[in-house]
């Protein structure tokens, strides 16, 4: 008898389970919606898509694509968005209010997103591909203090770690993006010279789930441009029908003696051709356009980042070793020895999503290209499965 009720006990356990991953998916899904449908409403964006009218042929192209290959039509907002950036139109941009709520949830196991987000755990994930990341010089969560090797050390080993170290650059390691929680300290004798707390101080305020890394030097073809920041490259990978493909890269560049990149920080970012090949303009999140660095009063346009070939086949290594998370978008640099280093990976988690906006915005061309209309196709018919049905099928 209490083995039939153990086995009916856990039938309805998983049954249970399953009905509140379902329910609990379609109401993270329509909260995500709204909140993508809303944000290009605010002022400071608004208006760059108000100001972009498409020809009626550009809105039947639009209505065709997708009518074709979703389903049914979308809002306008996106594509004139996009086209407001660049002046180029494409029908097959992106809307994030498909990539979102839709195709990066779809295709990622959140569970996986959740370990691979935390930039302690990625770095050794990626120690094991042979893969190099900023060394880590003290690490921090929960349960103490760690060194490069991930040993358990005091707290007085730390410090002691940190004292003359100099320059080292400082992050949250969970639940931070766009650049929050980073700072650059350069610690003599003990004190930080650029904020006079002490190493004691500091640590105490960086709290738990950090990192203190040593400070990136880019590649020459990167620092000519701007040297005051790590300045990045988005390469965003995604898997379909087995292969990897990678999106049309962006590089994120700092300004005004900033240390952060992030365009959501204050930084622009600019189209990149895979040769490494910078395209004429720069913008801010806001559409504010730089032709000429306005720090260092380089020509972007023309301009060559060596070694980005490395960069883009690394990425596909590594979203082929994740599977488990169908899109990802990876931030990396260049070192002085035109090496990649990996920065972080971006993607779905239980708090936080990629986006799809920076490529569209630079190149003015869908993320996907002539990809787009199968992944299409595979939202529309993801859409209609449960969560564990859908866990079943790739793209």
């Amino acid at each position: 008898m209490v083995k039939y009720f153990l086995v009916a006990f856990g039938i309805f356990r998983k049954a249970l389970r399953r009905f509140f991953r379902n329910v609990g998916e379609r109401f993270l899904i329509w909260f995500q919606l709204i909140h993508e449908r809303v944000k290009y409403r605010a002022k400071n964006i608004s208006w760059v898509w108000k100001k972009v009218k498409l020809t009626k042929e550009q809105k039947r192209s639009i209505d065709k694509f997708y009518k074709q290959n979703y389903g049914k039509k979308i809002p306008y907002t996106y594509h004139r968005l996009f086209t407001g950036f660049t002046g180029n139109f494409d029908e097959k941009y992106i809307p994030e209010m498909l990539y979102a709520p839709y195709l990066e949830r779809f295709l990622t196991d959140s569970a996986y997103g959740n370990v691979f987000t935390n930039k302690n755990t990625l770095a050794v994930f990626a120690r094991g591909l042979d893969v190099k990341m900023p060394q880590n010089i003290v690490v921090g969560n929960k349960n103490g203090y760690y060194d490069k090797d991930f040993n358990r050390i005091t707290l007085s080993k730390a410090e002691e770690l940190l004292q003359n170290v100099g320059k080292v650059f400082m992050k949250k390691t969970t639940e931070s993006c766009g650049g929050s929680g980073c700072s650059v300290a350069n610690f003599v004798d003990g004190i930080d010279l650029n904020t006079n707390l002490s190493v004691s101080e500091t640590l105490v305020a960086l709290g738990s789930d950090f990192s203190v890394q040593e400070f990136i030097v880019c590649h020459e073809s990167i620092r000519r441009i701007y040297p005051h920041s790590v300045n990045t490259f988005r390469v965003i990978t995604y898997i379909l029908e087995g292969e990897v493909y990678h999106c049309p890269i962006i590089m994120r560049i700092g300004l005004g003696g900033s240390f952060i990149d992030n365009a959501s920080a204050g930084g622009i970012f600019i189209a990149v051709d895979d040769n490494g090949t910078l395209h004429k303009s720069a913008f801010t999140e806001y559409r504010k356009e730089f032709t000429v660095h306005p720090d260092t009063n380089i020509v972007f346009e023309g301009q060559k980042i060596e070694y980005l070939d490395k960069v883009i086949n690394l990425a596909k290594r590594l979203q082929y070793a994740i599977p488990q998370v169908g899109v990802v978008n990876w931030d990396f640099t260049i070192n002085g020895e035109g090496e990649p280093i990996l920065i972080e990976a971006n993607m779905k988690n239980d708090v936080q999503a990629g986006s799809i906006w920076l490529p569209q915005m630079a190149h003015g061309k869908g993320a996907f290209g002539d990809n787009t209309a199968k992944i299409l196709q595979y939202i529309r018919r993801a859409k209609k499965m449960s969560f564990t049905k859908r866990k079943k099928i790739s793209m």
